[in-house]
């Protein structure tokens, strides 16, 4: 069974903008692929730990088969649970809403918690190899202003960090100026739905 992962890092759920264009996004696509599983990644309320010194040593430790003290394992083994429940998505929708020129702390949290050596990519032979590859995702990007690529930290981001695990084939939606009305909403959503459809 095909399964859609949506990751949603706005705290304001149907007051982001983000999060309705999701919205839009995922009950089209429940429409046009009534068989595909769907699972919902709440970052706000997640349980995330701390990528302290303890994760730290515990992530080396584990990846040279050292034993790794039972606290320090345990917040691990938290980690390796949130990189497991992502891994088993075959496609991705991420709503992204730009803060302060850039992405939520806690979308960039989700993030550093995730790639992790041997879990989400490698290095072989000298250079950096992704290890999630083959997946498209749907990048719904919320903004209040229209950025030039050089100056984009949000898109440039997310792409950048997604390419380095693996991830090649992205889909972006902009909703941008969004503090210039409804209309610009509502052309997202527009797109958002058309897209669905066959993704």
């Amino acid at each position: 069974m095909t399964c859609l992962i949506h990751i949603e890092s706005s705290p304001r759920k149907e007051k982001s903008i983000s999060s309705q264009v999701a919205a839009a996004f995922i009950q089209e696509y429940k429409n046009s692929h009534p068989d595909d599983e769907l699972k919902h990644i709440d970052l706000w309320n997640l349980d995330m730990p701390d990528l302290d010194d303890k994760l730290i040593s515990a992530h080396r430790a584990t990846i040279k088969g050292k034993a790794v003290d039972s606290t320090s394992l345990k917040l691990w083994k938290k980690t390796e649970k949130l990189i497991k429940d992502f891994k088993s998505a075959d496609k991705y929708l991420f709503s992204v809403p730009m803060w302060n020129f850039s992405i939520p702390y806690k979308l960039k949290h989700y993030l550093d918690l995730i790639v992790q050596e041997k879990y989400t990519y490698d290095f072989k032979d000298g250079s950096f190899q992704g290890l999630i590859t083959g997946r498209p995702a749907v990048m719904i990007y919320a903004r209040a202003d229209i950025y030039e690529e050089s100056e984009d930290m949000q898109k440039n981001y997310m792409e950048k960090i997604l390419r380095f695990i693996g991830f090649e084939n992205f889909i972006s939606i902009f909703v941008e100026p969004n503090s210039h009305g409804e209309d610009f909403r509502q052309k997202a959503i527009l797109l958002a739905k058309n897209i669905a459809k066959d993704f």
